[in-house]
């Protein structure tokens, strides 16, 4: 996961509350952006207050807008006020003003690159904001479609600038091929106009091209993102030097890449060179460089389930964050919330417990209630206190990730089914087996639909649904239901999966016996069941 959370990456850490097994390799990784980087006197007077006020104050929460409504749901009785209130955080439209944030939020179009850094350094948090924002730049962004060439070299590099920014805007909101064009357009315009004055490859071209690369990688496109990743290190190397932390952030970019396909090993050399070249003396700058880099060896550490090392980084880093960007910022929650994970993985479930609720804390400050980052805190918390026994405080907490990730990513995203799967069997586990029927069914219905009948997923609900009826003396609905799943099953998976055999085993206490024929000498060519 980039600065900015994506949902790609979200997927990953929601199904990490099911599936205990690492997320793919892009989730969690930290990158550098531009904004975190960029001294202050190349964002001009006004843009350098605004940044700079929020990197060196962001010790409290920002402004929570409407979007923040949603999710703020009455604790069962049982829990009371106490515990619904150890979630949040003093509100903050004061305390928004004091950092600038108003002021950016109402910008009008000359401060469109403060809003974009903001975006790109998640600072901008509520959705109406974002929305309106991106209002404002498109207005901008087809007014320059729309018009005939540009007068002037100045007003070329202006578009361009405005185009490269809709792209960080489209970013932030993980429209990732339309931030990726944006990118490609902004690169070739700057290209072509320092070509023109024979400077092909100035700062703001080597921009819009590594931020190309960095799209290109979470669209998959490896190869020509390890080519433009590579480029601008060597031209940064030549031009700035080795040491330069615009030279290191690049290098963080290509650590992350062969963290995505799985080259942990490389990867852990590729970002050791960052923590060698940064020295013992760091500002603040280098200092973010550094401890992205070093988180994202902790990342390399948790996908091997090195758990033991893994937390260690991870608990070096929130620390470290705290005091650098403060307590509420999203890198510190992203460490926050992976040293939960591994935290639960050794057992330590207290320590896990406290971390994930610190991780909420953060990422609800920073990113607002309905993000999708905050809804897997929400999750994972309530899978580490399910666990303990903690069966109200579970349902209180997936039903907040449930309607956040319903509102963010929709009701039939991949996301927001497993978060309801985990909701209906807390609900069973809590005896409300007709609020655990209608959910399971509803997830049945949708993961049938969006992943096919055999999806392993699907028949994992279609048994959990079967379960419950049976639980609710609905014999045949439940016989109907686990039916459906043996055959699936079956078919998929053989008779000696566990999976099938406790499907097997939940009909005959319905007393249907199955007798399968033998399907161990014909192997199953089927290829299109999802992965759990």
């Amino acid at each position: 996961m980039t600065d900015s959370a994506t949902p790609s990456v979200v997927v990953a850490e929601v199904r990490e509350s099911k599936t205990h097994a690492s997320p793919p390799p892009a989730a969690g990784l930290d990158d550098i952006s531009s904004s975190q980087l960029r001294p202050a006197a190349d964002q001009g007077d006004r843009g350098s207050a605004i940044v700079d006020s929020i990197s060196a104050s962001y010790s409290g929460p920002p402004g929570m807008g409407a979007s923040q409504a949603m999710g703020q749901s009455r604790a069962p009785k049982k829990l009371g006020k106490d515990f619904m209130n150890q979630f949040d955080v003093p509100n903050s439209k004061a305390e928004a003003k004091k950092i600038g944030l108003a002021a950016a939020l109402e910008g009008e179009p000359d401060e469109r690159e403060e809003l974009a850094e903001l975006f790109q350094a998640n600072k901008i948090v509520d959705k109406d904001d974002l929305y309106r924002s991106m209002s404002k730049m498109y207005l901008e962004f087809e007014k320059i479609r729309g018009s005939p060439k540009a007068a002037s070299k100045e007003e070329e590099k202006e578009n361009a600038k405005i185009i490269h920014d809709y792209g960080l805007l489209l970013k932030a909101i993980d429209t990732k091929q339309q931030a990726e064009a944006m990118f490609r357009e902004a690169y070739e315009r700057r290209k072509k106009i320092g070509a023109d004055l024979e400077d092909e490859m100035d700062t703001d071209t080597l921009q819009s091209y590594m931020d190309l690369g960095i799209q290109l990688s979470r669209l998959g496109n490896i190869t020509e993102s390890s080519s433009i990743l590579y480029d601008v290190i060597a031209i940064r190397e030549k031009s700035l030097g080795s040491d330069h932390p615009d030279c290191l952030a690049a290098i963080v970019h290509v650590g992350n890449l062969e963290i995505n396909v799985k080259k942990f090993p490389e990867a852990r050399a590729t970002l050791e060179k960052i923590i060698t070249r940064a020295g013992e003396t760091r500002d603040k700058k280098m200092e973010i460089i550094y401890l992205a880099a070093k988180h994202n060896i902790g990342m390399t550490y948790y996908h091997e389930r090195n758990w033991t090392e893994a937390a260690t980084l991870f608990e070096e880093t929130y620390k470290a964050r705290s005091e650098i960007v403060g307590p509420w910022h999203p890198d510190t929650g992203r460490s926050l919330y992976y040293l939960a994970h591994c935290k639960s993985f050794l057992e330590d479930f207290e320590g896990a417990e406290q971390a994930a609720l610190e991780s909420i804390r953060a990422r609800k400050c920073s990113l607002g209630v309905g993000h999708v980052d905050v809804c897997n805190s929400y999750s994972m918390y309530a899978g580490i206190v399910r666990r303990g026994g903690k069966k109200e405080e579970a349902e209180f907490c997936y039903e907040r990730a449930y309607e956040g990730l319903k509102e963010s990513l929709g009701a039939d995203a991949v996301e927001t089914l497993e978060i309801q799967h985990q909701l209906g069997a807390t609900c069973r586990n809590l005896k409300r087996y007709r609020k655990a029927q209608d959910l399971l069914t509803e997830v049945v219905k949708l993961r049938e639909m969006v992943l096919g009948i055999y999806d392993l997923d699907a028949m994992r609900s279609l048994h959990l649904l079967g379960l419950v009826l049976k639980q609710r003396r609905l014999d045949e609905d439940a016989i109907e239901a686990l039916e459906k799943c043996y055959t699936n099953r079956l078919k998929i998976l053989g008779p000696n999966s566990k999976d099938t055999i406790d499907t097997k085993n939940l009909l005959a206490q319905l007393g249907v016996v199955k007798e399968e024929a033998d399907n161990t000498k014909k192997k199953s060519t089927f290829c299109g069941c999802g992965a759990p």
